[in-house]
């Protein structure tokens, strides 16, 4: 602890930020903070939280505040600085200057300032410390299902509320590959000789090669609007909100580090999430349910907002379970009303998120059909193919599957390309 006194100069480790800058940045801006320094500060406290930040070197400041009733307070701010990319650290100051204050059922912590990176300046943001009221699990230890269940319904809410951004936000959003450098990394991964790698080399040139296509472009071809995504969707930049003994609840408290936020299809923060802070157990078993949990969130957030969630082209003016074929568009969009459910028990609730590993489970196919029609996505007008023919499109007289086969394998389409275009995706 270090007695503090507005006749110093006393600095922040590296950087050529004092204490007494902080202070008197914060008494400028935020109102709590002056109305607790009326008295004078009398001590502060820095802690170098090294290893939190990828791209940011991070102190944590904490001050002792004098005041009448001869008590001490104290108050903690995080000092962000830009440390690897100057439009890393940019673009996150552009995100909470510009774009989170739209975002007001996103839980971000609270900026009080920043300082863009240049050639005069280091860069800086100056955030409010909430490790108080919230906790980060370890990669470890990982996250429960009713973790991972909070954490897809926040990135639902996210991209749904990020579609009411004006337009001059979503141009400013652009990928930038001299921050996204997944590509290189791969490249540089190839050199390695490694057999591993080898057998595996054509498999990560195709990730190389479609690297910039499949994070802010794939959505065009299904004619959807792009949405916000968050882009480092992972376990260190989920904070949990701290239950009474210290250890993480099950409800989000704060989403972290926005350096990577672009435009784009957001599925990338979902794919993230689920490949490297879910365990596999849960991953494998859960993966279904936590993609219609994310529709189903999304969509119904949509429908808050007068917006409908579109996912892709109609086959033969059908579409998967709760999606209507838009005739204008021809583009299976989301629909208000559905009388595709699952049965509940006798306590009124379903089993059937429970048991969803079971959908294609070929002695309880029937049954689950039955029981949890939504569940296993089986809700059609149409009843299952039983000869190997494509079906034809009524008003074209001409089967759309030959060039829709891309869709045989897409989790959202499984069940309809099943029904419609057996013969093309081989499920005959």
């Amino acid at each position: 602890m270090n007695e503090f006194s507005k006749e110093k100069e006393d600095f922040l480790e590296e950087t050529k930020y004092t204490v007494q800058f902080v202070a008197k940045y914060l008494e400028e801006r935020n109102e709590e903070f002056r109305n607790l320094s009326k008295d004078g500060i009398s001590f502060f406290e820095i802690h170098n939280l090294s290893g939190i930040g990828y791209m940011s070197f991070i102190l944590k400041i904490i001050f002792h505040f004098e005041n009448k009733n001869h008590f001490r307070k104290r108050n903690e701010e995080f000092m962000k600085f830009g440390k690897l990319l100057e439009k890393a650290h940019n673009r996150e100051c552009f995100f909470y200057e510009e774009v989170a204050p739209l975002l007001k059922n996103t839980k971000i912590p609270k900026c009080f300032g920043v300082q863009r990176k240049d050639e005069e300046n280091e860069g800086f943001i100056m955030m409010e410390d909430i490790s108080d009221r919230g906790v980060l699990e370890t990669v470890i230890q990982g996250m429960t299902y009713e973790q991972v269940k909070a954490v897809v319904v926040d990135v639902a809410l996210l991209h749904a509320d990020s579609r009411t951004l004006p337009q001059e936000i979503f141009d400013k959003l652009e990928l930038d590959n001299a921050i996204h450098a997944s590509g290189e990394s791969f490249r540089g991964l190839m050199e390695h000789e490694s057999p591993v790698i080898q057998k595996y080399r054509q498999n990560l040139q195709s990730c190389c090669d479609l690297e910039n296509h499949m994070f802010p472009e794939s959505h065009l071809a299904y004619n959807t609007p792009p949405v916000l995504s968050h882009a480092d969707i992972w376990i260190n930049n989920i904070l949990f909100e701290k239950k009474d003994d210290g250890t993480a609840g099950e409800k989000v408290y704060g989403l972290l580090d926005w350096q990577l936020t672009h435009r784009g299809n957001g599925m990338n923060d979902l794919v993230r999430l689920l490949n490297v802070s879910v365990d596999e157990e849960i991953r494998r078993k859960h993966r279904m349910d936590l993609f219609q949990l994310y529709l189903d969130t999304f969509g119904s957030r949509l429908g808050e907002l007068g917006m409908k969630s579109c996912i892709g082209p109609c086959l033969s003016n059908q579409c998967p379970t709760t999606y209507t074929c838009d005739n204008t568009t021809q583009q299976c969009c989301s629909s208000n009303s559905t009388t595709c459910v699952d049965k509940v028990g006798a306590d009124g609730v379903s089993d059937c998120p429970r048991l969803s590993y079971l959908c294609n489970n070929s002695t309880y196919y029937d049954l689950m059909t039955d029981q949890c029609p939504k569940t296993c996505s089986r809700c059609s007008s149409s009843s299952t193919t039983t000869t190997c023919v494509d079906k034809t499109n009524p008003t074209t007289g001409v089967s759309d599957c030959p060039g829709l086969s891309y869709l045989c394998n897409s989790t959202i389409y499984t069940t309809l390309m099943t029904q419609q275009c057996p013969k093309t995706c081989g499920k005959c």
